[in-house]
């Protein structure tokens, strides 16, 4: 277990309809995290983030495994991810499908196996339906999920959006 998860039941908005596995928006700031590690062949995670639009701030980790992790993509979906001991590299509790738009600024590392880990992460911009509130990590997937009747705005984050975008 990692001393800060950011994984299942956070969100208040959600990714799609019935979704409880996207958490969104969480701040985590000024811990002291140290000592989390494995004698087993998974890893021990200072933190670890996924969902969108969190900030990781000013946090001092030390002496993990990984330090701090973004992931995304971790199986079954939807449900808890599997908690088997297996040699992969996500945090098994966690299945969030995306992560996207997570600042982290300020952190201090030392005596980590790895200070940050991407595990299946998407771009650094997101995007939000300013209509429901709802955020996705592409501008299509946002274009997708608009109603197709009358004005649907989003508001797009600065960030590298590499995608081909289709109109429905």
């Amino acid at each position: 277990m990692p001393a800060i998860s950011l994984v299942l039941q956070l969100s208040a908005e959600v990714y799609c309809p019935g979704n409880v596995d996207v958490p969104t928006g969480v701040v985590v700031q000024n811990n002291t995290v140290s000592g989390y590690t494995q004698t087993s062949t998974s890893d021990g995670f200072g933190i670890v983030v996924e969902g969108t639009n969190h900030s990781v701030l000013n946090n001092n980790v030390s002496g993990c495994d990984v330090g701090i992790q973004q992931q995304a993509g971790h199986t079954p979906y939807p449900g808890d991810g599997d908690q088997s001991n297996l040699t992969d590299f996500y945090f098994g509790r966690g299945n969030s499908p995306i992560t996207c738009g997570i600042t982290m600024t300020g952190n201090t590392y030392s005596s980590n196996g790895t200070d940050t880990r991407n595990v299946s992460v998407g771009g650094a911009g997101f995007v939000v339906n300013t209509n429901t509130g709802k955020t996705f990590c592409s501008i299509q997937a946002a274009i997708d999920d608009a109603p197709n009747f009358g004005w649907t705005r989003h508001s797009v984050t600065a960030g590298t959006f590499a995608m081909k975008m289709l109109r429905k």
